[in-house]
Formats: structure tokens, sequence, C-alpha cells
């Protein structure tokens, strides 16, 4: 549960977007406009095709992390981490040579839904994973998509 209700989390590709700063992510939520919501929207450049993708939902006291990928190549891994603790400030730090690209970690009066994303660029084929340190304890959803 988030916050004494339900806790929902989802991602989407669109494969062959044309991106750029003109580009724009919206969500209409009719069933509870005045209930909280984040998105990220994440532009992979020159990027190809999902290769892999993995996710989870741990506990507090669990290893915060997705589970493994696997690529053929050269790819670029993408890690999303969105916590579910009712707390305004937090903290969410990649680990594994992923470094964070953006976060919505520090919530206003009127709160939000907290998301770290995180990349690494890999230059050789191989099973990747990654885990997350936050605070304070809490579950989170995890994902893990490597994009070849």
């Amino acid at each position: 549960m988030y916050a004494n209700g339900p806790f929902y989390t989802a991602m989407w590709a669109a494969e062959n977007a044309k991106g750029g700063q003109a580009h724009t992510l919206s969500a209409d939520k009719p069933s509870d406009p005045a209930d909280e919501i984040s998105l990220a929207l994440i532009e992979v450049e020159h990027g190809g095709s999902i290769q892999d993708a993995a996710y989870a939902y741990t506990q507090p006291g669990q290893p915060m992390t997705a589970g493994s990928v696997t690529t053929d190549g050269p790819a670029m891994l993408i890690a999303v981490w969105g916590g579910d603790g009712s707390a305004l400030q937090h903290t969410a730090v990649p680990g594994d040579g992923f470094n964070i690209i953006d976060s919505y970690l520090s919530l206003g009066p009127t709160s939000g839904v907290q998301v770290a994303i995180a990349v690494r660029k890999v230059s050789k084929a191989g099973t990747y994973s990654m885990t997350w340190e936050a605070t304070p304890p809490q579950g989170a959803a995890c994902y893990l998509i490597a994009v070849e």
C-alpha cells in the first residue's frame, strides 16, 4: 500500500517515436483526478529496441532490485525506482555503476510520488543488474530496461 492507499506503477515504450525538446508527456486520470501522479519520460537518443526488461516490487528490508537483464551487445541500461513511503523527503542512490539522470525525491506539502531514474552505458554483451539504496526504509517498484 502507498500512504494508506493503492500503489500503481507502469512502464510504456514507444519505439520509433520522434522525441526532442518539444516532446511532451501527459496522462488523464478520470477515475481519481485529485490523486497524486508522477510521470517520467526517458528518451534514448539513437536507441534501437528494448532488448530485455525486468521488474520487481520489493518490500521494506529486501534488496531494491528489479532483477537482471541480458544484452546481445552494447546497450543503454535504464533503472527506475518508485518508492512507496509516505514521507516527503527521500533518497534513492543507484549502485553497480549507474548514475542518476533525474529524480523527484523532495516532495512538496501536497506530496507526490517519489521517483528516480539512473542509467549505465555498457559496451559489451552480458547480464546486468542494479540495486538501489533508499531512505526512509520502504518498498519500491524497481524497473531495469536494456535498450540496444
